[in-house]
């Protein structure tokens, strides 16, 4: 990032683990962050990707069963739409009749827009509501000071897609680092979920099992939900599903299973 502007006129990003240098005008790696007469303004403000309810158990491990959440993406891709978090309050509580309980913040990485997040979940809260938040963890975890008083849960998500996307030794041990840091301090403040969404191969149980230990050194009663997706789920999904089950179980007490 940065082109055509020397050092000195860069400003350093430190909402993830990127640190993209921007110089006026220019856009971070996320495209949800822009220097703006100096400041980093959230230009995804307002702006929804996504709005769909979900069965609770999709995310979360135990709470809140029977349940739905009202999934919230944030973006600023081309088909996204405007609303105020007063709107989307206002549609999640129209839904509480057929058994909506709240918003899960999700999708892309949530605390990219965190003032979003914030500001709707604060409306969501005063309509009696919950807030789930659905993270990657490799954003500034001093943001979760900001949400606290906010959120209900925190989820830290980990594909196994994703870490199959990282070859590089020394680049897969610093995103795995900042998320075990962002892991302790979230966990220090609200109650936090793993959710790891597996593909249903050989590379499943290493990501459980570092996961399991990583959240185990924390708290062994930490729950994790083990989530297969449809798409990846053949013939012998159940019996990889309860394999990878009783693998984090030899570190954590609370580990469920589902097919999504």
């Amino acid at each position: 990032m940065g082109t055509g502007f020397s050092q000195e006129e860069r400003q350093r990003c430190t909402l993830c683990a990127a640190g993209c240098l921007l110089g006026e005008g220019e856009t971070g790696h996320c495209g949800q962050r822009r220097r703006v007469e100096g400041r980093l303004m959230a230009i995804g403000y307002g702006r929804i990707t996504q709005l769909s309810p979900l069965p609770a158990e999709d995310l979360l491990s135990r709470a809140y069963p029977g349940s739905l959440l009202m999934t919230i993406g944030c973006g600023t891709d081309g088909n996204a739409r405007c609303c105020r978090p007063s709107e989307i309050a206002g549609e999640i509580k129209a839904l509480k009749k057929h058994g909506c309980i709240g918003a899960a913040y999700m999708y892309r990485e949530p605390l990219q827009n965190w003032e979003f997040v914030r500001d709707t979940a604060r409306e969501v809260r005063l309509s009696g509501m919950k807030n789930v938040l659905v993270t990657g963890g490799l954003c500034d975890p001093a943001l979760l000071s900001r949400l606290r008083h906010e959120l209900d849960i925190l989820v830290l998500r980990c594909d196994a897609a994703g870490r199959a996307e990282r070859p590089d030794p020394a680049a897969a041990e610093e995103v795995s680092g900042h998320r075990r840091r962002f892991l302790e301090k979230a966990a220090a403040m609200l109650p936090t979920e793993l959710l790891l969404v597996l593909q249903g191969g050989g590379g499943d149980e290493v990501l459980v099992r570092t996961m399991a230990r990583e959240a185990a050194a924390i708290r062994r009663g930490m729950p994790m939900s083990l989530r297969l997706k449809h798409s990846d789920a053949g013939p012998e999904a159940a019996i990889h599903l309860n394999a990878m089950k009783k693998a984090a179980e030899e570190e954590l007490t609370c580990v469920t299973i589902r097919i999504i």
